[in-house]
């Protein structure tokens, strides 16, 4: 059941969701238009396990980091590190699902040279995956800067013998 909204042309598809009860009214995975995936998200989180296909879902930044929000208690349901783009989702990732580290760490697909608001992968990590630096620390792959050089020496002191002469090197050679 999509019906085409009076105010947009013919093309655009549109889905009354506050009309609808439940999925099961309208869901037909063949006609649903893939690029309103955020909206099934939104309003159909409980129905993730009807709706989730993988093979259809359109692996677009803006719907995978409302996956990441909204459904990141189902991430070993949904993740697909050779579809999840890195690139763009990373920084939501590690800020919102560093309870679930394990899961999604992909040391070949991490992009180590990326920046998210302001902070590189590194920073990122040495924030909030703390507890994960031996899984995740390679000073060879690291983008050092003195701001990863402070949360270092702030959050990973139990981790000192292992990054310590690493941000020393950093710092001498500045």
């Amino acid at each position: 059941m999509i019906h085409v909204n009076p105010d947009q042309s013919a093309t655009i598809p549109y889905i009354p969701w506050k009309e609808l009860e439940s999925l099961e009214e309208w869901w037909d995975p063949d006609t649903f238009p893939w690029g309103a995936a955020g909206a099934l998200i939104k309003h159909y989180p409980d129905y993730f396990d009807v709706w989730w296909n993988p093979d259809r879902f359109l692996w677009r930044p803006q719907h995978t980091r409302l996956l990441i929000r909204h459904l990141g208690h189902k991430l070993t349901a949904w993740w697909e590190p050779d579809r999840f783009p890195w690139k763009s989702c990373t920084g939501c990732l590690i800020r919102d699902l560093s309870n679930e580290f394990s899961v999604w760490w992909e040391p070949a697909f991490f992009p180590w040279d990326g920046m998210w608001d302001g902070q590189t992968a590194a920073e990122l990590l040495a924030t909030h995956c703390t507890d994960d630096l031996p899984q995740w620390y390679d000073a060879g792959r690291l983008v050092w800067t003195e701001g990863l050089c402070r949360i270092l020496i702030q959050r990973c002191k139990a981790y000192q013998a292992i990054w310590a002469q690493d941000a020393l090197l950093f710092r001498l050679q500045r």
